[in-house]
């Protein structure tokens, strides 16, 4: 398993959590239980208050509370009592119950970066999950956070890609020449533009601005069916 692939998420709260007005886009899966939103960041934002203005009011680094804000750690039942201490406001407006057309973020794609990535969640689960965009859907959809800027403006890093979780064993006729997630033979998975190079079974990656990597096997290529500006 790879350095990137963390199993975070909250655990099954025990108490009943009523609608909360203030919700952010990052959403945690649950491991057996209702998988909720996080609304510490967007809690923050609404006070006003700097990370490290609520790191000293959780008695915490600011790097601890950027990291419970993405996500990248553990949202246990002492970090949610912090949190709600430091608001003034009830544990259960620290999570809300999660949507039903939530997609999971699994992974990161590399969009400048050699990124390795392998989706070993079970269907569902996730580092945390975003809502789907309108029309999409979330159903047989997982999400990737963009690492790097070589495809920007049109892809920045930290926004989500969806993309299909199934055929990932050939070149899909549909990611030709279009946005697409893309598996090289070398184990790095980018999100490129895809065409066929001049080379028979081969294909260009192209950037929008870096140099294009040229004449290179691919394992596998999805296009992307949608994207989220999650931050």
């Amino acid at each position: 398993m790879s350095s990137l692939q963390h199993h975070y998420g909250v655990i099954h709260a025990r108490w009943s959590t009523p609608f909360w007005g203030v919700a952010q886009q990052h959403h945690f899966g649950a491991n057996g239980g209702m998988a909720s939103v996080n609304n510490i960041g967007a809690l923050r934002e609404k006070e006003g208050w700097s990370r490290p203005e609520l790191a000293r009011r959780m008695g915490t680094s600011t790097s601890q509370v950027e990291r419970l804000e993405k996500g990248q750690r553990l949202l246990k039942p002492h970090w949610i009592d912090r949190a709600a201490a430091a608001f003034g406001v009830e544990p259960a407006a620290i999570i809300t119950p999660l949507s039903g057309d939530a997609v999971a973020v699994v992974g990161y794609v590399g969009a400048g970066g050699d990124i390795i990535f392998e989706d070993s969640y079970a269907p569902g689960d996730g580092m945390y999950h975003v809502d789907s965009l309108p029309g999409l859907g979330a159903d047989g959809l997982i999400g990737l956070e963009v690492r790097g800027d070589s495809m920007y403006p049109f892809f920045r890093n930290g926004h989500i890609i969806f993309i299909r979780r199934d055929n990932w064993d050939r070149v899909e006729d549909e990611a030709l020449s279009d946005w697409a997630v893309c598996r090289l033979s070398d184990g790095r998975t980018l999100l490129k533009e895809v065409r066929p190079s001049r080379v028979a079974g081969h294909y260009d990656l192209i950037s929008q601005n870096a140099p294009p990597i040229e004449d290179v096997e691919l394992v596998w290529a999805t296009a992307v069916k949608g994207h989220l500006r999650n931050r």
